[in-house]
């Protein structure tokens, strides 16, 4: 069955549900929502690593800026991500996209980019 527009959730949706399966599975973890041009909708903190998450609705992409934005935060350190609520990838610091897969809400394992 093909989805309607009302069957897709707000970016705003997801960005809360994000949020909030984070803060719910991970006991060393803090996100705050962001705004501007191009910046992640997430920063926060897992077990002392800084992560930034773009989220978009179901099937959408990051735009050109906005992957240049995690690709800079990748290169500073932290762990850069975007999610359309139902894949999640890892942005390295060249740019590159790596699947992280569900585990992203769930396990830590991911974190140290053992996820290639």
């Amino acid at each position: 069955m093909k989805q309607t527009s009302y069957d897709v959730p707000k970016e705003a949706s997801i960005v809360d549900s994000t949020r909030r399966n984070l803060q719910e599975n991970f006991r060393g973890c803090k996100f705050m929502k962001t705004s501007g041009e191009g910046e992640p909708d997430l920063v926060g903190c897992i077990n002392g690593k800084s992560v930034v998450i773009e989220c978009k609705q179901p099937g959408k992409h990051p735009t050109i800026l906005q992957y240049a934005r995690l690709q800079e935060w990748a290169k500073a350190g932290a762990l850069a991500l975007w999610s359309d609520g139902q894949r999640h990838f890892r942005i390295d610091a060249e740019g590159v996209e790596h699947p992280v897969g569900d585990a992203f809400l769930k396990d830590a394992a991911w974190i140290d980019g053992t996820d290639d």
